[in-house]
């Protein structure tokens, strides 16, 4: 039995990022229009959530990367469209001012990334994107990077201090493709499948694995699956499931969201 009966309608996506000791949680929007700015900050050590800053522009279905200091919120939609927006959240502070915008419009895009750069990649504005974006913290300014190898949205990214793994989304079907961002060269070559198709899914990972999960695909089936891709071989094996199914879930290492 599913914990909460999601709503099936894509403007409810957020999205976070995290901290280590905790994790910001960002934008979004209530029904179709009620865009937000709104933030919540959730320390896992007391397992407790308070109001943070607001985000500097009202959107949803946008994406985060960061490094220990920063949270850089981009892209999504509002009112205005599609959105090449950025907003950096401090932590140390809990506010957020405007960043730089990214090189390309986008929602439903997803982001990986290092302690100096943030990929944000693929997405949709009117077709289907296999554009990125390449976000340098120290300056808050944003370059096109190499293309991901598959045009999609809707998909995911984990990654560790090298690669960024982009999986799964959706184009004119589900998919379980992946494509592998390589930060020293701004270049993406085709990866390993992961274990099943999916679009809506969510993205986890350490050093050596990303745990992609959750998700739906066949219109209306939302799925518990998980895949485990190794980043050394590119290669992906189904992992345990999770205990309840949820469309669109949010995730970043030891914390999930739905």
């Amino acid at each position: 039995m599913p914990l909460i009966q999601p709503f099936q309608n894509e403007p409810f996506s957020y999205n976070q990022i995290t901290q280590g000791t905790f994790a910001v949680f960002g934008g979004g929007s209530i029904g179709s229009s009620d865009y937000l700015s709104t933030t919540s900050v959730y320390t896992y050590s007391a397992n407790t959530a308070v109001a943070g800053g607001n985000l500097s522009y009202i959107v949803s279905n946008l994406v985060a990367a960061g490094d220990s200091t920063i949270g850089v919120f981009g892209g999504g939609h509002n009112s205005n469209g599609y959105l090449s927006t950025t907003s950096v959240y401090t932590y140390s502070t809990n506010t957020a001012v405007a960043g730089g915008n990214l090189s390309y419009v986008s929602e439903n895009l997803a982001a990986a990334g290092n302690s100096t750069i943030g990929v944000f990649g693929g997405g949709f504005s009117g077709n289907y994107l296999s554009t990125t974006s390449v976000y340098t913290y120290s300056t808050n300014t944003a370059v096109a990077g190499g293309n991901l190898s598959y045009t999609v949205e809707n998909l995911a990214a984990a990654g560790n201090s090298t690669v960024g793994v982009f999986g799964g989304g959706y184009r004119s079907g589900y998919l379980s493709t992946t494509s592998v961002y390589t930060y020293s060269t701004n270049t993406a070559a085709a990866g390993g499948n992961l274990s099943y198709t999916v679009d809506n899914l969510a993205a986890a990972g350490n050093s050596t694995v990303g745990v992609f999960s959750d998700g739906s695909n066949s219109g209306s089936a939302e799925l518990s699956t998980t895949s485990v891709y190794t980043y050394s071989t590119n290669t992906a094996v189904a992992g345990g499931n999770f205990r309840w199914w949820q469309f669109e879930l949010r995730c970043k290492i030891f914390s999930c969201s739905r």
